[in-house]
């Protein structure tokens, strides 16, 4: 099903917004609907099925994705589904990157919340490989130990926008430097460091072009998973590719 933006029009829509031209011309086509910003899909039984604000698609490089359909990706999973009580999928943007960015909030289960790190590190895994896998792009985690810590709107919903503006705000700078800090000290102590030349001279070419902390990235670390930065621009492919062939000569 693909999603449509919400019109409607009617007698209890109101017909334009006081003393406001240019707000009524930008609210109403020109045949007189009203665009809500919500949108919606009309499902197999013939049911209007609300889904999202057009203004919380996520643009990443010029590609577009739904919040929603991100967050059903996790929930439904066989595995990860039955140790999260909650995904939401926001945007965010800081002044130093060059597009939107993408995060994933969870709320793992109560079960889930006593594992041992290896199998924390296995549910994030898992999401990050299963959200890269539908959009492409790699996404931030960020783990909440509980629901009521998730914003709200008026109408008891959770607000995306709300979640997006605490995370530019830093107002989950704790929680992600707590959680920064417990996967850097867990990937050090699974490194495998280089054990010939060739490799410490790939190493040394991956993590300087690409900005990485070498500490934190052995031969066996798979870049997709820990490491990749969350947006690659072609002008980065192109430094590394450059960077692995000078010095493989």
């Amino acid at each position: 099903m693909t999603p449509g933006n919400l019109e409607v029009k009617g007698s209890v829509v109101f017909e334009e917004y006081y003393n406001n031209e240019k707000a009524t011309m930008e609210a109403f086509t020109p045949d007189g609907w009203f665009r809500t910003g919500g949108q919606a899909v009309i499902d197999q039984m013939g049911n209007l099925v609300l889904i999202g604000r057009v203004k919380e698609t996520i643009d990443i490089n010029g590609v577009k994705h739904l919040p929603h359909e991100i967050e059903m990706a996790p929930a439904e999973h066989e595995v990860i589904g039955s140790q999260v009580t909650r995904v939401v999928c926001f945007s965010y943007r800081t002044a130093d990157q060059p597009t939107e960015q993408m995060c994933i909030l969870y709320v793992p289960t109560n079960e889930s919340q006593q594992e041992d790190i290896d199998t924390r590190m296995a549910l994030q895994d898992s999401m990050i490989k299963l959200v890269m896998l539908q959009t492409g792009a790699r996404p931030s985690l960020l783990r909440l130990v509980q629901e009521s810590q998730l914003p709200r709107s008026t109408l008891g919903k959770i607000s995306r926008d709300k979640l997006k503006t605490m995370y530019e705000n830093g107002n989950f700078a704790t929680q992600i430097r707590a959680h920064d800090t417990e996967v850097r000290q867990y990937r050090r102590d699974r490194l495998e460091f280089p054990v010939s030349e060739t490799e410490e001279a790939l190493m040394e070419g991956f993590t300087s072009t690409l900005s990485l902390d070498p500490e934190a990235f052995g031969v066996e670390t798979q870049s997709l998973r820990w490491a990749w930065p969350q947006s690659i621009s072609f002008d980065s492919n192109g430094r590394l590719k450059s960077s692995w062939e000078s010095r493989c000569r």
